[in-house]
């Protein structure tokens, strides 16, 4: 198992790396866990978002949402909030 930050990354790399992820996941079909504190990230690369406040969960979604997933998808808008 490797583990990364993006966080370290500027914008467009960032970016870059995210869409990355997600093409490589297309291909490949592994399973990943992605920690992060950006809500947008979460929701562009998972299908299952879970957020953790004080050590309990505190929300569970599923994300539905077709890819490749794009930041301009209004469709993600609802989950992001």
């Amino acid at each position: 198992m490797k583990s990364t930050s993006l966080s370290v990354l500027d914008a467009l790399t960032r970016m870059e790396m995210q869409n990355l992820i997600e093409s490589l996941w297309l291909e490949q079909g592994f399973t990943a866990i992605l920690v992060t504190h950006d809500v947008r990230e979460a929701v562009k690369l998972g299908d299952r978002i879970v957020l953790i406040e004080d050590g309990a969960i505190t929300f569970d979604i599923k994300n539905l949402a077709k890819r490749p997933r794009e930041y301009s998808d209004m469709s993600l808008a609802p989950i992001e909030n």
